[in-house]
């Protein structure tokens, strides 16, 4: 399985996987699926959301064709695994989009308060790090150049 330059520098590919449970049966399926090709799959559980999905999809991929070639030692048990981790998954997901929805929503509500400009641009990075974000800053273009 490929893993990209981002991931592997530790950063995400799309919302966190904050279950860590969740993340170490992500794993273990996908490493018993990938065995089943000759696969290997990387040490460590997904942080986020699409690594995930498309661990379990290749992973499912796998476990199917394995049992519609008729392969024994390939359980059902293990697409269930898989099916339901997908799932679980992408409700996650959605879970944390709603959040991120709410937070931006409730910050978008503290800003209409603002009586002024300055009061506005004092206020909005504040209220972006409130949503999850570590920085932000506000800058001034003049023309195509930033000014701080």
């Amino acid at each position: 399985m490929a893993v990209t330059d981002a991931v592997e520098a530790g950063w995400s590919e799309g919302p966190p996987l904050e279950d860590h449970g969740l993340a170490e049966i992500v794993l273990r399926a996908c490493t018993e699926a990938a065995a089943l090709v000759g696969e290997e799959i990387a040490g460590e559980p997904p942080r986020d959301v699409t690594t995930a999905v498309t661990m379990l999809e290749d992973a499912a991929g796998w476990t199917v064709a394995r049992l519609r070639a008729g392969e024994q030692e390939v359980s059902p048990e293990l697409l269930v695994t898989i099916t339901s981790a997908l799932v679980d998954v992408r409700a996650a997901a959605m879970d944390w989009r709603t959040a991120a929805f709410s937070q931006v929503h409730a910050a978008l509500g503290r800003m209409r308060a603002v009586s002024s400009p300055e009061q506005l641009i004092a206020m909005a990075p504040v209220e972006l790090c409130r949503c999850g974000f570590d920085r932000a800053l506000v800058t001034r273009l003049d023309g195509s150049i930033g000014m701080p």
